[in-house]
């Protein structure tokens, strides 16, 4: 078939939008190199004009520093030499060229690196003279000692100054990391290096040293990054949990939200798929709303990322488009991340204020150092691991077969009923050829037998087919360095992900540029790009269908109209079905009426998706005194992302909207296809296509501006060395544009020039509707916020820290009370390990206690501070030649609507033993969340029954418990261990909503009064009657057949529980031994549960795959008291039975039981790493700094399930929901750094 010419100017389209990208990311790359060669040679570019006679070459040094930046040290052997006289007469030289001229009659020579200048001997270069060197008064005794210097991983510090204390007398380590020094015999070194905590070492009694410099931990450890404020972390009142990307990084993981499962107590995350640009279900300390968004705020580099689109915890399970671009995060590079803060109490989040009541998580990118030019590169190579039937519980080819022939049997599959059947299988295609005469069924069955026989063998491997290893291959190069004047961080990055379905592909780059600016000792600037591009492709699939909060009225679960998800397929598809015939051609079946082969399938129905996201951000800092300074951020952002369905004309999907009226057709179909449409008033039932020619291509386009400026001003004054203050004060202003087209080209001909012609009949269709095939939806966000800050410190040991803010939506009511909230909280913190009854007790290095108390909030998800009204056009279902255009309410003002609020109350205990071997934390909160927002039923004044309230109020309280461990600790080996815990519940106190059966008993729950904000509810299965058919119980205790499911009456139903895990656990281990290190990762979760997957009916197609359940089936009376798998219903009886209705509903009752709610629980092996970091000696050489490699296996095992029988193979945490999902998967990472 030829290939879709649409798709190929897609491609084509979007290579040229990728290849600008990369121009643009490549300009500021060069930039950021030319900027660094800049920042490395400022110093040397200075020019000097000298005329000095007959003076010291080491007077010739003084007066240079006295005149610039740089910094001299001699070598021991060198001073001697510098005492030489010389005369000097330059005129604007550089110090490169002085120095050439100083040091030509000596055998010195010198290196610069930054502002440092190292002058010593050169053993290859000869004196002109040194009779003019006069003689040196006799120096003191000296001794030679040598070393070498490292980082805590054994690398070597190239460039580290070494000086002997109250002397001028030094040198710098060279390539090696090597030193030699000729010291008084018992003087002190001063080692010291930009990021490193400087040194003391005395040399007395030896002369051979090795020196393991430490970095920096007030800058990397004892800070508590906000987004608006770098607080020390004694005067820190919250809590808040601080983790590096290098400890938690999974290779092979390419979305950032991912990474911090079982990382942190009290965050919990549930991989509901593992789809890139899904984003899993994030929470911090439980949930916080019950209809709302529950999702923590991110913010990177002090700046909201905000949401292009808005999607809701409950719609990350329905596998929908929209879910492909609800990750925030999945542009962001996880090598350009620095570390991450998890902000989680009032007093953590209170600067945040009306947003900050689901918690908020703080990403901190890279950033250059001053030093020299660092060039590294990171190469990620995954693959993943192909499903196995093995690992689910599904009939075989033979063993359906024998399914069908009972189907037959009892009349479900006949060459009478496969005339009109939208769907079916083997038995199916045979009374097909039955049909058209071409298999003999009369007098003997081997013709059928014989037909039947080849798909009974065929047990077809689906996962085989339509799954593969998809090579994953993620690159990036970064460069930084600078000087203490300007520094810069720049960075590429490539993601390339082949598939791990044949359907699906994604790319990906990013380029990220970062520079910081001392423009004097008082004003800084950093400057920040971040830039990403996405390509991605996946199978064609549809928005879920049903009708009750996305689920079927009847049966409680997710439907579609069209899926094409390869997953789903395999589960669901008989391994009877063939892909390919005898002579390797596709082989057909049928669905939606029409031919369907799954590989036919795929190449004809994708989904397009491509996002483009810029971001630029300007830091400015002015410090007007030492205590007092001044500090502005803006932001500027744009998103575009673009998903796109292009669906051939010779595909199922359109050919079903054709189904019934082809020529080969009978009426039978016409009447039964959902896709026809009958226009309204006729009176002779004729049905018509909207799609009578050509395919679809469907887009949705959003694109968001946003803008972001705040300004501050911190004073932080001492008095008397034992007060200390902090004071913040500012304000932040949000301006956000949202905007959303959509166009739906029915009758767009790929093959035909690339054209669309939508036919009479569609456009009719959407007249009688009042609808319209293309339109645009604006959103316009508007947010100002004014906050105050301060603290107080006694002594070091008392703090008490408190914030007031004051935000401002135009989202929320027009009245004051409404659209504005005052937030606020105090905290205090008791440094007792300052106390001298307990600083005394060498064991103890710390020992802290917080207390905070605050009201904070969210915004629901509203936006009706007035009426709202959509345009469009008015319905006229009998005459749409009269259509004309019409304003619609949507929604009633409602200038009471308010913020979702929360007081929290938390204490907490930190402390340290053993010299910091043992770390830990603990946590205990409570929670009052009131005028939580949710639909609910009014009396209907203003025309309006359905309504968005402040409804709902609700308490939750919970623990966390944290402890890092070092067990082990020698020279070479050292053992790391982290385990955390949380444990959450909430009760909602007040609730004024309504919620249907099937939505009460499906995936998504329901709010349960006095009860969680996600509860599940069942029917009570009574077992089987002598007929194999499920019975119930009711609310009564009688055994029926028959419950009422379109009703928001539950007292049917028994509460099953909770949906949402209520405890969580992670556990680390990191072993080290010289350059190797290997680290493992357990998560669990625990206390929820999951409604199984299963479809089971009173009937069954011949395409289905089935439960080998079903092998132990209802077959004969007395079969009921052996087990409790229903019938197959008798189709003849089932027609005579005078409530045929009721045996239908009991079949779909039985899914909704508690027979098929498991409990949930698990604990995962979530990863394994094993990593090499290469000897130095074996890298010199080749001039590298550092290297590493690395291997990882993620997802590898459950090692724990809780009923694990009932759940068959499932995933705890995967929704069964079709679409865009696709559960998490076994992969194998190799990682390969180098630094240059």
């Amino acid at each position: 078939m030829n290939k879709i010419s649409n798709e190929c100017n897609n491609i084509l389209d979007n290579h040229k939008r990728t290849l600008t990208i990369m121009r643009i990311s490549l300009f500021f790359l060069f930039i950021g190199i030319l900027s660094s060669q800049a920042m490395n040679s400022f110093s040397q570019e200075t020019k000097f004009t000298f005329n000095l006679k007959s003076i010291a070459i080491k007077e010739v040094c003084n007066e240079i520093e006295k005149k610039s930046d740089f910094r001299f040290v001699f070598s021991s052997d060198a001073r001697k030499i510098t005492n030489q006289k010389i005369s000097l007469n330059v005129d604007s030289e550089t110090i490169n060229n002085i120095l050439d001229i100083i040091l030509s009659n000596t055998n010195l020579t010198y290196n610069i690196i930054d502002n440092q200048v190292a002058i010593f001997k050169d053993a290859n270069k000869k004196p002109a003279t040194e009779k003019t060197i006069p003689d040196e008064i006799i120096q003191p005794e000296k001794k030679k000692v040598t070393g070498k210097i490292t980082d805590k991983n054994g690398e070597s510090i190239i460039g580290a100054n070494i000086i002997e204390k109250g002397t001028g007398n030094g040198t710098v380590t060279d390539i090696d990391g090597s030193f030699t020094l000729n010291v008084a015999p018992n003087a002190l070194l001063q080692v010291s290096y930009i990021g490193y905590l400087t040194q003391e070492v005395s040399v007395a009694g030896k002369t051979s040293f090795r020196i393991v410099m430490q970095e920096d931990n007030q800058t990397l450890q004892d800070v508590v990054v906000t987004g608006y404020q770098v607080i020390d972390q004694k005067l820190f009142t919250g809590a808040a949990n601080k983790v590096k990307m290098d400890d938690i990084k999974i290779s092979g993981e390419s979305d950032l939200s991912k990474v911090l499962e079982g990382r942190v107590a009290g965050v919990s995350v549930q991989n509901v798929s593992s789809t890139f640009g899904t984003a899993p279900k994030i929470k911090i300390r439980g949930s916080s709303s019950i209809y709302g968004y529950e999702k923590p705020l991110w913010v990177i580099d002090g700046v909201v990322l905000e949401d292009a689109i808005e999607v809701s915890m409950d719609q990350l399970n329905t596998g929908d488009l929209s879910t492909l671009i609800s990750s925030g995060v999945a542009g962001l590079n996880m090598d350009d991340i620095e570390s991450m803060q998890i902000l989680k109490d009032v007093s953590a989040t209170a600067l945040y204020g009306a947003r900050a009541m689901n918690g908020v998580i703080v990403i901190q990118t890279k950033k250059g150092r001053a030093g020299t030019l660092n060039i590294n590169y990171s190469g990620n190579f995954t693959t993943r691991a192909v499903p196995s039937y093995s690992d689910f519980n599904i009939l075989n080819s033979q063993e359906q077969m024998s399914v069908n022939r009972e189907l037959y049997e009892k009349g479900w599959i006949n060459v009478a009923r496969t005339q009109f059947e939208s769907i079916h299988g083997p038995f199916g295609k045979m009374f097909d050829r039955i049909k058209d005469k071409e298999i003999n069924w009369v007098g003997t069955n081997d013709e059928m037998n014989a037909f039947l026989r080849k798909y009974e063998t065929a047990n077809t491997d689906w996962f085989d087919l339509l799954f593969q290893p998809g090579l994953m291959q993620q690159h990036t190069l970064s460069f930084s360095g600078g000087s203490d004047k300007a520094s810069f961080y720049t960075s590429l990055g490539y993601l390339n992900d082949e598939g791990w379905t044949i359907a699906d592909k994604m790319g990906r780059y990013t380029a990220l540029m970062k520079g910081t600016y001392k423009i004097t000792d008082k004003f800084t600037v950093v400057t920040t790009g971040n830039i990403s591009y996405r390509d991605q492709q996946l199978s064609g699939v549809s928005n879920v269908s049903g009708d009750i909060g996305g689920v079927n009225r009847y049966t409680g679960k997710i439907e579609r109209n069209f899926d094409n998800n390869p997953f789903m397929y395999a589960l669901t598809t008989s391994r009877a079905i063939r892909p390919y015939d005898e002579n390797g051609e596709l082989e057909f079946f049928r669905r939606n009426f029409v031919d369907y082969n799954i590989v036919d399938e795929l190449s004809k129905n994708k989904t397009f998706v491509t996002v483009r996201d810029m971001s630029f951000i300007t830091d400015l800092n002015y410090d007007i005194r030492k205590d007092l300074s001044v500090s502005g951020k803006l932001s500027v952002r744009y998103f575009n992302s673009k998903r796109e369905r292009m669906i051939h004309e010779k595909s199922n999907e359109a050919n079903a909207y054709r189904a019934g009226m082809r020529d080969t057709d009978n009426e039978i179909i016409k009447d039964q296809n959902p896709f026809l449409y009958e226009r309204p008033g006729s009176t002779t039932g004729e049905k018509y296509s909207i799609l009578p020619e050509g395919g679809m291509l469907n887009s949705i386009d959003n694109i968001m501006t946003n803008y972001y400026f705040t300004g501050n001003v911190n004073w932080n004054p001492v008095f008397r060395n034992d007060h200390r203050f902090t004071f913040l004060l500012g304000s932040e202003i949000r301006y956000i544009d949202r905007v959303e087209s959509f166009n739906d080209g029915y009758g767009h001909f790929f093959d035909y020039g690339n054209v669309s012609k939508p036919s009479q009949n569609y456009l009719e269709y959407l007249e009688m509707k009042g609808e319209s095939y293309f339109g645009k939806n604006y959103g316009y966000d508007r947010f100002a916020a004014f906050f105050f800050n301060y603290g107080y410190s006694y002594l070091g040991k008392y703090i008490l820290n408190g914030t007031s803010r004051l935000d401002g939506s135009n989202r929320l009511g027009k009245s004051a009370t409404a659209r504005w909230l005052p937030t606020w909280n105090i905290g205090g913190k008791w440094l007792m390990g300052e106390e001298d009854f307990i600083k005394n007790i060498r064991w103890i290095d710390a020992l802290n206690l917080r207390v905070s108390y605050g009201l904070n909030a969210t915004l629901g998800a509203v936006s009706n501070a007035t009426d709202l009204f959509y345009t469009g056009k008015s319905y006229r279902p009998l005459h749409p030649s009269a259509s004309e255009l019409s304003m619609r309410l949507y929604d009633l003002e409602n200038r009471d609507l308010t913020w979702e609020k929360q007081y929290e109350f938390n204490v907490g205990l930190d402390a340290a033993f053993l010299s910091n071997r043992i770390v830990t934390e603990f946590n205990v909160y409570n929670r009052r969340g009131f005028d939580l927002i949710g639909l609910y039923y009014s009396n209907g004044v203003g025309g309006q029954i359905l309504k968005t309230g402040n409804v709902a109020d609700m308490n939750s309280h919970g623990v966390e418990f944290s402890i890092n461990t070092t067990p082990v600790k020698s020279p070479d080996f050292k053992w790391d261990l982290g385990f955390n815990y949380a444990h959450n519940k909430n009760k909602i106190t007040a609730l004024n909503s309504n919620a249907w059966v099937s939505r009460a008993v499906s995936v998504f729950g329901i709010p349960v009064l006095y009860g969680p904000v996600r509860g599940i509810y069942s029917t009570r299965f009574a077992g089987l009657d002598n007929k194999g058919v499920p019975t119930f119980y009711d609310k009564d205790d009688n055994v029926v057949h028959y419950l009422d499911v379109q009703t928001s009456d539950l007292s049917n139903l028994v509460f099953s529980g909770n949906l949402e895990p209520s405890t969580h656990i992670g556990i680390n281990n990191i072993f080290s031994y010289k350059g190797f290190t290997f680290s493992c990762l357990f998560t669990g979760q625990f206390g929820h549960k999951k409604r199984v997957m299963q479809n089971f009916n009173y009937y069954y197609t011949d395409h289905q795959a089935l439960s080998a359940h079903m092998k132990n089936r209802w077959r004969m009376a007395g079969d009921e008291k052996k087990t409790n798998i229903p019938a197959i219903y008798d189709m003849t009886e089932l027609m005579k039975h005078p409530e045929m209705y009721k045996i239908a509903t009991a079949y779909n009752l039985y899914g909704m039981s508690d027979v098929w709610l498991a409990d949930a629980s698990f604990i995962r092996l979530k990863n394994i790493g094993f990593s090499y970091r290469l000897p130095q000696s074996w890298l010199q050489s080749l001039k590298i700094k550092q290297a590493s490699l690395s291997l990882q296996g993620s997802n590898l095992a459950l090692l724990w399930v809780a009923d694990k029988k009932k759940l068959g193979g499932e995933d705890p945490e995967f929704v069964w929901s079709g679409g865009t999902t696709m559960p998490i998967t076994k992969q194998y990472t190799f990682t390969l750094n180098i630094g240059f």
